[in-house]
């Protein structure tokens, strides 16, 4: 059950977050690829590239050299930085606002909202199982938030 190579067809729609699943450390790529299928990307492993083009068609704008980073571990800094602007989670500190792309400020301000556990520091290392984890929070905090600014549906007289 290992990721087969881009273009090549896959049996199960899961595969993808099965082997994700077991990594003992998620890398930046995972996290790339985890984001494109979040946001309604083909459940085929792809081309790295292909991947990034789909986020960036939905509007997901991730930093241009965030591909030579492929290899690298997720950390709870970098993964707190990368999900929280890239799923568009707004954040309400002064330092969060001021300085967004902070790794240290977006871990505190994803403690804050309940994304990370407390006691977490920016350099601890995330498994795939980790990262699949953080996901779920970041939906329900992004769904929060949009219910919140969602024009209510109810008439007032």
């Amino acid at each position: 059950d290992t990721i087969p190579p881009a273009g090549t067809a896959q049996t199960s729609k899961t595969v993808f977050y099965r082997n994700l699943a077991r990594k003992p450390s998620a890398t930046i790529e995972d996290a790339i690829r985890a984001l494109a299928r979040f946001k309604g990307g083909a459940q085929e492993v792809k081309p790295l590239a292909e991947e990034l083009a789909q986020l960036e068609q939905n509007g997901i704008r991730l930093p241009k050299d965030i591909v030579k980073q492929k290899d690298m571990t997720m950390t709870m800094g970098s993964a707190s930085h990368l999900l929280m602007k890239a799923l568009g989670v707004k954040g309400k500190s002064f330092m969060y606002i001021f300085f967004p792309d902070e790794q240290r400020y977006a871990l505190r301000e994803a403690t804050e909202l309940g994304l990370i556990p407390p006691n977490t520091f920016p350099g601890q290392t995330l498994s795939g199982n980790d990262l699949m984890g953080l996901l779920v929070r970041v939906n329900d905090i992004s769904e929060r938030q949009k219910a919140k600014t969602a024009p209510s549906d109810t008439p007032t007289e």
